[in-house]
């Protein structure tokens, strides 16, 4: 398929916790594609991350993860990398609306 039916794509996906105990990878090298007006299921057994997926492309990790790869967001004008936004800080992307959060955003296109 043409890379005009993109909407997301996970690349190298690692969300790991620094723990007292040491470091928890609750994700280690997800890949995926999610093609627009598609759907994309994730199975997996208790454990294996699969809330931690959708949190981390989300961008909502609860402290202290942290994400790394790539969360490539492609839209009708450009491709944004999610993971090189900062969460906490202000967004300055022109494709959210007033009040809408990246996570907002994220849903949005997948909806549409």
């Amino acid at each position: 398929m043409p890379d005009a039916d993109i909407l997301l794509e996970i690349k190298d996906l690692r969300t790991h916790f620094a723990l007292e105990e040491g470091t928890l990878k609750a994700v280690d090298g997800v890949s995926l594609t999610i093609r627009k007006h598609r759907t994309l299921g994730i199975v997996g057994e208790s454990g294996c991350g699969k809330s931690v997926t959708a949190q981390s492309i989300l961008r909502i990790v609860p402290k202290p993860g942290t994400v790394e790869g790539e969360i490539l967001l492609h839209t009708n004008e450009d491709v944004v990398d999610l993971v090189s936004l900062n969460p906490s800080g202000p967004v300055s992307y022109t494709h959210l609306r007033a009040h809408e959060t990246e996570a907002d955003l994220v849903c949005r296109l997948l909806l549409e």
